[in-house]
């Protein structure tokens, strides 16, 4: 029930802000596709010389997202940009002797809808045009439930116009998730991750 809630606050928000600006200039509107991938593997191993006792430590991680942004423009320099994402973690941490290693395997799937408020440093019409953008959304995870599902999202960037209807992305990005959920146990869930988001897109 809360999350439908925060839901629907944040649906309305968004559309109430882009209407009323909307009224004050006939705006634009986009449509991008964006992706980001982090594959990481690291090992810590040990070894005494004297006696040979081997302890192995392996991690592997792998992370994808994706998202598809719709993007309306506010202004010359202003925008605002709807992020409907999905996210999937997969964590690997094995331990022990080389020739004995025991693997604990952790996953979480994730899907988000963030509104962003972007501010470009040049009118949105230049063929390359350096952003920031803000933006809180909600989050709904496979492997946890919070009582105040919110997460943040900040980034930085630039667009590349490919033509009259076409355009690139590039943005690094800083996200996260803090949540503290329970009554009678509490569990404490932090997430945060710094990713380079690449896209393509559309103008309508």
């Amino acid at each position: 029930m809360r999350k439908a809630a925060i839901l629907i606050i944040i649906l309305t928000t968004f559309f109430l802000g882009s209407d009323l600006m909307a009224q004050a200039r006939s705006s634009s509107s986009g449509m991008m596709v964006q992706a980001s991938m982090n594959l990481t593997n690291f090992a810590d191993d040990f070894k005494h010389l004297g006696s040979l006792h081997t302890w192995d430590t392996r991690y592997r991680i792998r992370e994808y997202c994706i998202s598809i942004d719709y993007i309306i423009r506010t202004g010359t320099h202003t925008a605002i940009d709807l992020e409907f994402g999905y996210r999937y973690l997969n964590a690997q941490v094995s331990t022990g002797e080389a020739s004995n290693l025991q693997t604990q395997a952790v996953s979480d799937a994730a899907s988000m809808l963030i509104p962003h408020f972007m501010v470009s440093f040049n009118p949105l019409d230049s063929v390359l045009v350096p952003y920031i953008k803000a933006g809180v959304g909600i989050i709904n995870s496979d492997s946890y439930n919070s009582d105040l599902p919110l997460m943040y999202s900040l980034g930085a960037g630039g667009i590349y116009l490919a033509g009259d209807r076409m355009w690139f992305r590039g943005e690094l990005n800083f996200r996260g998730h803090h949540s503290i959920s329970g009554s009678n146990t509490k569990t404490e869930v932090t997430w945060s991750a710094f990713l380079l988001l690449l896209g393509v897109g559309f103008r309508f």
